[in-house]
């Protein structure tokens, strides 16, 4: 078990079966966990819960909700303004 100190301060505690994803998302500091289930923690201390489980509903800190696909493949969604390339694999590649 470890703890991430974010960016407004906050700890999160976070499990992530061994490893640790740890990246800077539009400024912020995002928080992964690798069981499927996903945190987003903003700095505004908004929480985004992401699951990928064949269809999958983003709730986005400005209250938009985006309906996407995530068998495997790349999806392409707006966050905070940015462009996110994302792979249900755990990996993710952010555009500026």
């Amino acid at each position: 078990k470890r703890v991430l100190e974010q960016c407004a301060g906050k700890r999160v505690p976070e499990q992530c079966a061994g490893k640790r994803v740890l990246e800077q998302f539009a400024g912020k500091r995002v928080l992964e966990q690798c069981t499927g289930k996903r945190v987003l923690d903003q700095c505004t201390g908004k929480r985004v819960p992401e699951q990928c489980t064949g269809k999958r509903v983003l709730e986005q800190c400005a209250g938009k909700r985006v309906p996407e696909q995530c068998a495997g493949k790349r999806v392409l969604e707006q966050f905070t303004g940015k462009r996110v390339l994302e792979q249900c694999a755990g990996k993710r590649v952010l555009e500026q």
